[in-house]
């Protein structure tokens, strides 16, 4: 985008000034927006990141099969598998000594985004896994059903 509509503050700033419509200024916004790859300036250069949610913006629909493929490929590489070795390893650290710290049974929130390596972490130390009936976390099925489960723990809530 050409200077002075470079991002959406600057787009912002023409608004306020009565420059722009709130029609132009909501357009802008959205081509601004429709990025696939952040850029970012360092030490090393410029360096590129996939956008979060990647597969959901307008222009990465418009790609062709292949490129969206391919994209797609890079997206998950980046958020899910490139640094899973060192999560793993940073969690095989810290857990055990929480598991040593207390005599209370551990559960460990693995809802939503996150790398196999919880998972298998949270196995391999008996970590409980939290499972929500309405939201499974396989897409294959429409609700979890606890009698699927090896171990399922009921809790109460008693007054005194």
């Amino acid at each position: 985008m050409k200077t002075p509509y470079q991002s959406q503050v600057e787009v912002d700033k023409l608004f306020q000034e009565g420059q722009l419509s709130e029609k132009v200024k909501m357009g802008l916004f959205d081509l601004i927006s429709n990025v696939l790859f952040f850029e970012v300036e360092g030490s090393h250069g410029t360096q590129f990141y996939p956008r979060f949610g990647m597969d959901t913006v307008r222009s990465f629909q418009d790609l062709d099969n292949n490129t969206r493929d391919r994209l797609r490929e890079l997206y998950v590489d980046y958020f899910y598998r490139r640094q899973d070795a060192k999560w793993y390893k940073s969690g095989m650290e810290k857990l055990p000594a929480l598991k040593r710290a207390t005599n209370m049974m551990i559960c460990g929130e693995d809802l939503g985004m996150m790398t196999a390596c919880v998972t298998t972490a949270m196995k391999e130390l008996g970590i409980l896994s939290l499972e929500v009936q309405r939201a499974p976390k396989s897409n294959k099925i429409e609700f979890f059903h606890s009698c699927k489960c090896t171990l399922f723990v009921s809790c109460y809530t008693f007054d005194s």
